[in-house]
């Protein structure tokens, strides 16, 4: 069994052509295994323990690390939110099942509609059952990489234990945070950035604002860059609905038409005092309301 590894790599060159040579080609294809077998020998099994170590504070000669306590924010998912509410919706928008669904009215000349309270308490509901819950979590502060500080392109580590908090063990774990940080930064993301580069001047797609259009989604490209080496390249067209604002503007909607008893977009029933909203012309409000909060971007892929 060998008795240490040792992982380097060469930083990523390339010229006004957007040149990929073959020893670029292959870093950027070692990159990920040099990566994940840090991770797993050295810097995570190290990290568990240091957490589970009761001080706040560890200091190894010159080396110094904290561990602090981080509360996460709550955090909303808003595509389910914005999938259970259409559902909702659908489901009591179809006559057949209405029929058999409770809290519906049927209104003659107008169809069958529901209280907006049930609508805006049924959105409430699903937006507390895909937050998140405020979840405390613990972090390991290690020293950061100075400005200036040269980049880490060798390392060697020997096969041992890493659970283990040594001195050695911690200086070599800082050594491979800085190896993955080098990497990340001088192979895989200009690596990634001149193929990014290379395809947009190929297709002519320059400008960040300029987008392919949803016809032409998605430009391949087979790009040779060394023998039996290919990348294959794609330019997508990438349409992300604004899930948050469209559930917030259905609920805003919902609320003035409640305030105002009318509204221009939704058909408003009153019985009572109670303020009815039509099925149907919430579920057409909901499709039209997506098709506003559509975001347009453009993807760029590179396999492998």
């Amino acid at each position: 069994m060998k008795t240490e590894l040792k992982l380097s790599y060469k930083p990523f060159e390339t010229d006004d052509n957007l040149t990929i040579k073959q020893l670029d080609y292959n870093n950027y294809i070692s990159a990920p295994g040099m990566i994940s077998v840090l991770e797993n020998m050295v810097i995570t099994p190290l990290d568990e323990s240091l957490k589970l170590n009761d001080k706040d504070e560890l200091t190894f000669g010159d080396l110094k690390l904290g561990k602090s306590t981080i509360t996460r924010s709550p955090s909303t998912s808003w595509k389910p939110v914005y999938e259970k509410l259409v559902t909702f919706v659908e489901i009591r928008a179809d006559d057949v099942r209405a029929k058999q669904i409770e809290g519906l009215k049927y209104f003659e000349g107008v169809g069958y509609c529901i209280k907006i309270d049930d609508v805006l308490n049924e959105i409430d509901a699903r937006i507390a059952e895909f937050t998140s819950k405020p979840e405390p979590y613990i972090q390991i502060n290690w020293p950061r990489v100075k400005k200036g500080e040269s980049p880490v392109r060798t390392i060697l580590i020997p096969n041992r234990d890493y659970k283990k908090i040594t001195e050695e063990n911690v200086k070599i774990s800082l050594q491979a945070r800085k190896f993955v940080k080098s990497l990340n930064e001088e192979v895989v993301s200009l690596f990634k950035e001149a193929n990014r580069s290379w395809i947009q001047r190929e297709t002519g797609y320059i400008d960040e604002t300029q987008i392919p259009a949803r016809e032409e989604s998605p430009i391949n490209r087979l790009r040779e860059v060394g023998e039996n080496s290919y990348l294959f390249l794609q330019l997508t067209r990438e349409e992300k609905p604004q899930y948050k604002k469209i559930v917030s503007s259905t609920q805003e909607e919902l609320l003035l038409s409640q305030k105002n008893k009318k509204s221009e977009n939704l058909r408003i029933k009153v019985e009572d005092q109670r303020i009815f909203v039509n099925l149907k012309s919430l579920q057409d409000r909901i499709k039209n309301i997506y098709k506003e909060d559509i975001d347009a971007g453009k993807r760029f892929t590179l396999v492998p």
